[in-house]
């Protein structure tokens, strides 16, 4: 093979080589992208927690040390955290953050949260905007009814099953994912439709009361890429009149493809 041959093979490589370089970075963060999240949470005793969910570039070996609140006293770590090796260009991570007695005793009141300050493993430190987390404090375990079985599928829906010896009558749900629209979250109560946003509902149950619960988003509507989770309240009514309520957890987390992945850059590199 001739000299100007092995050149321009030698340069035909080095342009593939840089090209394929080139298209590699323009899929690369400049720093960790988080998920949107909307959760609904209520303190159970001493026991407080949630996960937040975030993309880091595929190679890049880095995690959260520390959540600091704003406007409080309140310092987070994780339990623990988890990478998902999404695609060739990025991972998703998520990490579970428990609140010690420390951080609880700080959380005098409601809390709304939109700000995270996330200190990451690397020494960096960035302010988040993580969606919406409200917080209700309570000292006591509101519950006059328990769930006996409960559980939610890759399908967007789930449910939670009562049973109970008196008669009672369903009423409502309150307390459930923050920027929700009612028409994305449907319920049924003994597989009969309900609106939540009803003030009483006419269904007697004895001895049980299955509630479920079923997401509908519209193809490409970006408010399936984000997270929403609820601890709502049950509210259900007494043969003497009583208002009285029960726990129902209401979770949604997409399955993320590498397209939605892609529409969520697009969409956040857009702003």
């Amino acid at each position: 093979m001739s000299r100007i041959k092995i050149g321009l093979s030698l340069l035909a490589l080095v342009l593939l080589w840089v090209g394929n370089m080139t298209y590699y970075q323009r899929h690369q963060l400049d720093e960790p992208l988080f998920m949107k999240h909307y959760y609904n949470i209520v303190t159970l005793g001493n026991q407080l927690n949630f996960e937040l969910y975030y993309l880091v570039n595929q190679r890049e070996d880095v995690g959260i040390y520390r959540l600091h609140l704003p406007d409080s006293e309140i310092d987070l770590y994780p339990t623990w955290e988890h990478d998902n090796n999404h695609s060739q260009y990025h991972k998703l991570k998520n990490a579970r953050f428990e609140w010690d007695e420390v951080a609880l005793e700080s959380l005098k009141d409601d809390m709304q949260i939109r700000e995270i300050e996330v200190e990451f493993t690397n020494g960096s430190r960035k302010l988040v905007d993580i969606g919406e987390i409200l917080i209700r404090k309570t000292n006591e375990d509101p519950a006059y009814i328990h769930s006996q079985s409960s559980g939610s599928s890759s399908d967007n829906t789930g449910f939670s099953h009562y049973r109970q010896k008196e008669e009672l009558k369903f009423i409502g749900l309150k307390h459930l994912p923050p920027q929700l629209d009612a028409k994305y979250l449907s319920f049924q109560v003994n597989g009969q439709h309900v609106e939540v946003a009803s003030p009483s509902h006419n269904l007697d149950f004895k001895p049980y009361l299955e509630v479920k619960y079923a997401f509908h988003f519209p193809q490409d509507d970006p408010r399936a890429q984000n997270i929403y989770s609820s601890m709502s309240e049950l509210e259900v009514q007494t043969p003497d009149g009583q208002i009285k309520e029960g726990l129902m957890f209401i979770n949604y987390t997409p399955n993320w493809s590498t397209a939605d992945i892609r529409a969520i850059l697009r969409e956040r590199r857009a702003k």
